[in-house]
């Protein structure tokens, strides 16, 4: 998760242009075709830093779009791909985790990638335009307030957009369990290595909310902006930086479903992802 803290995500998705055969031209490839379905899929990316004295600078996950076996082996050259993730929102003076597609692309190998899913046209979608743009629908429905009782974060979010993909038939069952396996393996380790920042970026300070508690009210988000913090150093344009566009804003209502807020109940093995939070 981006560790600056924002959790740089999830995933713009890549559209793929429809190949027609020339007129009058007849070829074994293209002479029964006449525009090209839907060829997508959404890849779990990891992006996990070191600093020095080897403790954590930055750890964040996004879903990265692109054509069924079209990322690179790890250790290959990277290639840009677009990124859906969810990113700290507190321009509202309200932090969140609101979700974001990139405009920059991200570069990226397998190396990075932890999960996979071929991207289906439940209602007939014609092409991978269309597919791209009910894919966003769902995601921005997904979102989740930064509380010190709890939240959602960038790997709970990215799991839990594809939970709400499976249930609205754009992946399938099969495809979600290596997202849903990835997430019962790393949630815990993932939040207790960044919620603690996450809080503080949030002004979530121990002083605040002792506070709070003695006053009787909700603990102030003293945010530091709309941008997730970004660290030190040039961006290389060969790797990606943990960096966040401007994110959306908006006061929707974080969907309950796949992301609880509030305290997590211990999930069933097997369950989906999503019905606890954090960062």
């Amino acid at each position: 998760m981006k560790f600056s803290l924002w959790i740089f995500a999830s995933v713009a998705l890549l559209a793929l242009e429809a190949v027609a055969a020339p007129v009058g031209v007849a070829t074994s490839a293209f002479e029964d075709l006449v525009a090209r379905a839907p060829n997508l899929a959404l890849s779990l990316k990891e992006w996990k830093t070191l600093k020095a004295d080897n403790t954590l600078k930055e750890w964040h996950f996004g879903l990265v779009s692109h054509a069924p076996g079209g990322i690179p082996p790890a250790g290959a050259n990277k290639v840009a791909l677009p990124l859906f993730h969810w990113i700290i929102d507190n321009e509202s003076g309200e932090c969140r985790m609101s979700f974001e597609a990139r405009e920059k692309p991200t570069w990226t190998n397998m190396g990075s990638i932890r999960a996979s899913a071929t991207l289906l046209a439940p209602h007939g979608e014609a092409d991978d335009t269309a597919v791209t743009t009910a894919v966003v629908g769902i995601f921005q429905r997904i979102a989740s307030d930064i509380k010190p009782t709890g939240f959602n974060n960038c790997l709970d979010n990215a799991a839990g957009g594809m939970l709400a993909l499976q249930k609205a038939g754009y992946i399938s069952h099969e495809d979600l369990k290596p997202f849903v396996n990835y997430w019962h393996a790393m949630k815990d380790e993932v939040r207790a290595a960044t919620d603690p920042k996450t809080l503080a970026d949030c002004g979530f300070t121990r002083r605040e909310l002792v506070d709070s508690i003695l006053e009787g009210r909700a603990p102030k988000c003293k945010g530091k902006g709309s941008k997730a913090a970004t660290p030190a150093g040039k961006p290389n344009p060969k790797k990606p930086v943990v960096r966040a566009a401007k994110p959306q804003t908006g006061k929707g209502k974080a969907v309950k479903q796949p992301g609880q807020q509030g305290k997590r109940p211990a999930p069933k093995q097997g369950k989906q992802p999503g019905k606890q939070g954090r960062k």
